[in-house]
């Protein structure tokens, strides 16, 4: 997490608009999770309210080169929590258009910036 504020005020300091994502998150974790997610809204941040799961699915489909919504288990079948992590990754790109129409005040604490095009 120390990382991410770093970054964060690295970009802060550049004037670049940004978002965190919380990702590899096991669902038996998910209080840790959304301890993470104030934590970092503490720091001022804007953090999607989606968390990306944690799967083999995701490995799976790296290890193949596929997207998520395509892997397949070791008996060649689709894997099949292949689409909650596709899901979840639709649900961050949902989140994303509100984002960039935002002023960038209201997603990273900065004042006097441009909002971001896609």
């Amino acid at each position: 997490m120390e990382l991410t504020v770093e970054l964060a005020n690295l970009l802060s300091n550049l004037k670049v608009n940004h978002a965190v994502v919380i990702v590899k998150v096991d669902f038996r974790q998910q209080k840790a999770a959304h301890q993470a997610k104030a934590a970092l809204e503490n720091f001022g941040l804007y953090v999607f309210d989606t968390f990306i799961p944690l799967l083999s699915a995701f490995d799976k489909a790296e290890a193949s080169g596929n997207a998520v919504f395509e892997a397949v288990d070791d008996l060649g079948r689709s894997d099949p929590r292949r689409m909650t992590g596709w899901s979840a990754y639709c649900s961050i790109a949902s989140q994303i258009p509100c984002l960039i129409l935002k002023p960038s005040s209201d997603t990273n604490n900065l004042n006097n910036q441009q909002p971001i095009s896609a």
